[in-house]
């Protein structure tokens, strides 16, 4: 406490010195000024934190306040004007420095009563006096630079029954123009911010400014900006504010740019030199550009005329337009008006308030960007917000995007496209730019694209629809899944040859995964099967199998969990030369749960449906003579339908899906070794199969639209395997295999197979 004491009393005998250069160095400064503890810190008798004025002409040259962190708080109960930090004519403060990591001001107000008025709070002013005050006539126009890693600034006017204005940085001259000739920018008053990080929070209940230029004052932000105020901005009086001017930083403001005529405080034109540079996705303005006035009677026309203001969008910065109530009276009025220059590379405008919204922009320079617009439609005719653009330099290229409308409602494509290019783009005669129109895909149509040159020509175009797209994808998901069921009898039950010809059971675990050549979906699949068997004689037998499987899909846009359990009968014939028969039949249940993603948002659902499925596989076992080696040649039919089944999507989507029918024929031979005493065998074996079926149809139906879409999982395809199986007690028979394929639109990158049997 005593170490404050002493800290507060050097810094009050610096500043109120006639003439000093000053520099307060400390770990970390403390400025408070509050209604309860009014002696913690005071320069004057005014609510100030730190409050740099001169008493005479000759007074502080300038003033240093550095350390690793800065803290200013006023919270008063007064009826003056109050500030966290003030320069005046003559001083020059410098607040902070490049060792410097937090500086932190708070100004909160509050009335002292009903019958008090209560004046602004400001967090930082620099404020030059009219030269009417004989004692600052010789005095320099005031300045104040911020340097640290993080400024944030509150300001805050509470009182509740009226509202009092509330700013958050203040540069203002309180000065006229000699001989009508504006001032030189070194004679003006200036804040400058050289933080890395500015945060600027002003909160008052109708009014206030974050940002504050009047009467020729400057006001420079470099580094990170973020601004939260009922207005951003307020200037007026041909002053300077440049906002990110290097373009390298974030720049996020909260606020309307206000063009502020005062008749009774000034009278001066509202038209000010201000630049908004905005570059960067993290970067972006919510709100507009509006001239507002109090006179007593309404000002000319040429004093609320703005020219300067220029904004600057790139790299997707973007803009966010409010609308702007509009008031016209005889002493209070407030219009949106035109960006003057707009320089646009690769920024994103959303003019999306309402269907009739209009942003105006008088010159529009750069490579063009994204435009997003509310849009509703009859089908025929588009009707949009809009960008209007005066004048347009160089060959800009808008990417215009509908809000608010689907592919799903519109009856006549190229006449709607026309349509909402007239309507959304409002440019210059004869200008250079080109567009891309888009439409988002619907519940059925896909999203509609329309392509403009500079001449006015247009080619429309509708892409396919990115959910139906993947729910076929799906269906032809299931499919394989089906297909893949229909197993050769050594995959299934190893080799029946080396093991005992009596009664049997037996489990199988098989994995892999599905892909298309596409890449649009890959599936990894996980099965367990089990049955019993036994011999009829030493040449027939029969049994009966059970499966499920799970298998988890992954699509470009979303997900799908897909079970298929599935039952059948099975028997054979093993001759006594070598030949075997295996027929195999099988009833299918297949389920989907899928969570699909577009512009729609989440598009989620089920589905399930039965399916048959039988497969006849014939071979001839030759086996070399007095070696344990063989080969053997294997054909195989399968047979399958996958059927039809009906649903809809939580969007109410309505899908028909057509039943898909298999036929698949295989021809392979196998090359194996038979271990003596029957103890097993180990193969290789090639197969070459083809589906003549496999075609997947699905219409979707949604808002009247409705598509079909197919796709084809016929072809031809080439399936690799090694395999075999050890019998290590008479009675136990271990089998598995390795199984890859080549080809067709659709692979098994891979499939791994192990099973047990057990002889009774």
């Amino acid at each position: 406490m005593i170490q404050k004491f002493r800290l507060t009393l050097l810094t009050s005998m610096l500043l109120a010195a006639s003439s000093v250069n000053a520099t307060v160095l400390q770990e970390t400064l403390n400025f408070t000024k509050s209604a309860t503890d009014d002696n913690s810190y005071s320069i004057t008798v005014d609510g100030y934190g730190i409050k740099v004025r001169p008493t005479k002409e000759d007074g502080p040259a300038e003033v240093n306040l550095t350390g690793s962190s800065v803290n200013v708080s006023v919270d008063l109960t007064l009826n003056n004007s109050i500030s966290g930090v003030f320069a005046s004519s003559g001083a020059t403060l410098n607040l902070g420095g490049n060792n410097t990591k937090d500086i932190n001001i708070s100004v909160v107000a509050k009335s002292n009563s009903q019958t008090t008025p209560l004046r602004q709070p400001i967090g930082i002013w620099a404020y030059k006096y009219a030269e009417k005050y004989d004692q600052f006539k010789s005095l320099s126009a005031p300045k104040i630079v911020v340097t640290s890693d993080n400024l944030t600034i509150n300001v805050e006017s509470e009182d509740k029954d009226a509202d009092y204005t509330a700013y958050g940085i203040i540069a203002a001259n309180n000065t006229e123009k000699k001989d009508g000739q504006t001032l030189a920018e070194d004679e003006r008053a200036t804040v400058l911010i050289n933080s890395k990080n500015t945060v600027v929070n002003v909160t008052s209940k109708t009014s206030g400014g974050g940002l504050v230029a009047m009467s020729q004052g400057v006001l420079k932000v470099n580094g990170n900006l973020e601004v939260n105020a009922r207005n951003a901005i307020i200037t007026r009086g041909d002053s300077i504010i440049k906002i990110n001017e290097s373009g390298t930083n974030q720049v996020v403001l909260n606020g309307d740019i206000k063009y502020s005529f005062d008749g009774p405080s000034s009278g001066t034109g509202v038209d000010s030199d201000v630049l908004i540079n905005s570059k960067g996705n993290n970067s972006q303005w919510t709100g507009n550009v509006t001239t507002g006035w109090e006179s007593e009677t309404k000002p000319e026309s040429a004093k609320l005329t703005v020219t300067q203001f220029k904004l600057a969008l790139a790299d997707g910065a973007q803009w966010n337009p409010t609308i702007i109530a509009q008031v016209d009276e005889e002493t209070k009025g407030l219009n949106a008006i035109p960006v003057n220059n707009l320089a646009f590379n690769n920024g994103v405008i959303n003019i999306t308030k309402a269907q009739d919204q209009k942003v105006e922009i008088e010159k529009l320079q750069g490579t063009g960007g994204v435009v997003n617009v509310a849009a509703t439609t009859d089908g025929t005719t588009i009707s949009s917000a809009q960008l209007k653009a005066d004048a347009v330099e160089g060959a800009p290229h808008f990417t215009v995007n509908a809000v608010g409308l689907t592919s799903d409602e519109i009856t006549n494509q190229k006449e709607a496209m026309e349509s909402f290019y007239a309507n959304a783009l409002d440019l210059a005669d004869g200008s250079d730019a080109t567009a891309t129109l888009n439409i988002a895909e619907g519940g059925a149509a896909g999203a509609l694209t329309a392509e403009v040159a500079k001449d006015g020509s247009m080619l429309v175009k509708e892409a396919q629809n990115t959910v139906n797209s993947s729910l076929i994808d799906i269906a032809a998901s299931n499919y394989l899944f089906f297909r893949s069921q229909m197993n050769d009898v050594s995959a299934r039950l190893g080799d029946l040859r080396s093991m005992p010809k009596t009664a049997g059971a037996w489990v199988r675990y098989y994995g892999g995964k599905n892909k298309y050549s596409s890449g649009n979906m890959s599936e990894k699949y996980n099965t367990v099967q089990f049955g019993g068997d036994g011999f009829i004689n030493d040449n027939f037998y029969l049994g009966g199998t059970f499966s499920y499987t799970h298998g988890d899909g992954n699509l470009r846009n979303g997900s799908t969990d897909d079970k298929n359990f599935n039952f059948g009968i099975y028997g054979g014939w093993l001759g006594d030369s070598g030949q075997f028969v295996d027929v195999i039949i099988k009833r299918h249940r297949v389920k989907s749960d899928f969570s699909l993603y577009n512009t729609m948002g989440r598009n989620s659902g089920s589905f399930h449906n039965w399916g048959t499925s039988a497969s006849v596989e014939a071979g001839w076992r030759l086996q070399c003579p007095d070696t344990g080696f063989y080969v053997e040649p294997q054909a195989e039919l399968q047979f399958g339908r996958l059927d039809s089944v009906d649903y809809k999507t939580n969007k109410g989507v309505k899908v028909e899906q057509d039943s898909i029918d298999s036929f698949v024929g295989r021809a392979g031979v196998a090359v194996g070794y038979t271990f003596p005493e029957k103890k097993g065998n180990a193969y290789a074996k090639a197969s070459v199969l083809h589906d003549w079926k496999g075609e997947v149809k699905s219409t979707f139906s949604s808002n009247g639209a409705k598509r079909t879409y197919r796709d084809d999982l016929g072809g031809t395809w080439g399936e690799f395997a090694v395999g075999g199986t050890f019998n290590p007690t008479k009675n136990i028979s271990a089998y598995g295999q390795v199984k890859t394929s080549a080809g067709s639109p659709v692979r098994n990158p891979w499939q791994v197979s192990v099973g047990v049997r057990y002889s009774f």
